[in-house]
């Protein structure tokens, strides 16, 4: 019986730890049950995280495109600019040309207008020498005329 004893006090022990060792696995169930919902809670986060920097990672590469065609643009307006930078330097020249060609023809045109007055002033003075020349061309015409027919009277006579 003293084996007995022995025997239930051991069984006694086994089953005690056998009741610790179930309540511990029950506990470490329930922890390891919570450690799989925070796991797939985790799981799902970083799976949505993970779209969020797609879509990032996406629009940047939109916007690095949008920047390479914004420089090329850039770079074909600079060369535009600098084309039109020299066709208004080409045109400024065309235009003092111009300029100085209109100062030259207007001064000729000063001078033409002052020849012309002063041709017209000749003119002028010509025409009155011509129409006091034919007055007195006229009454020197009378004047012989006279003496002719004064002549021809006193060889008549």
């Amino acid at each position: 019986s003293k084996q007995m004893q022995g025997f239930t006090r051991e069984l006694s022990r086994v089953a005690s730890s056998i009741g610790s060792t179930t309540r511990n696995f029950e506990f470490r169930s329930r922890d390891c049950a919570a450690l799989k919902r925070t796991c797939g809670e985790l799981r799902r986060a970083v799976d949505r995280e993970t779209m969020h920097l797609e879509a990032r990672k996406r629009e940047q590469n939109k916007l690095f495109e949008s920047i390479v065609t914004l420089q090329g643009r850039s770079e074909q307006l600079r060369h535009e600019t600098i084309v039109l930078c020299k066709v208004i330097a080409s045109l400024r020249h065309e235009v003092d040309t111009i300029g100085t060609t209109h100062a030259r023809v207007r001064r000729e045109h000063h001078q033409v207008n002052s020849e012309v007055a002063l041709e017209e002033e000749t003119c002028r003075e010509i025409e009155e020498i011509a129409t006091t020349a034919s007055h007195e061309l006229i009454l020197k015409q009378r004047e012989r005329n006279h003496l002719r027919a004064e002549v021809a009277r006193s060889t008549r006579m």
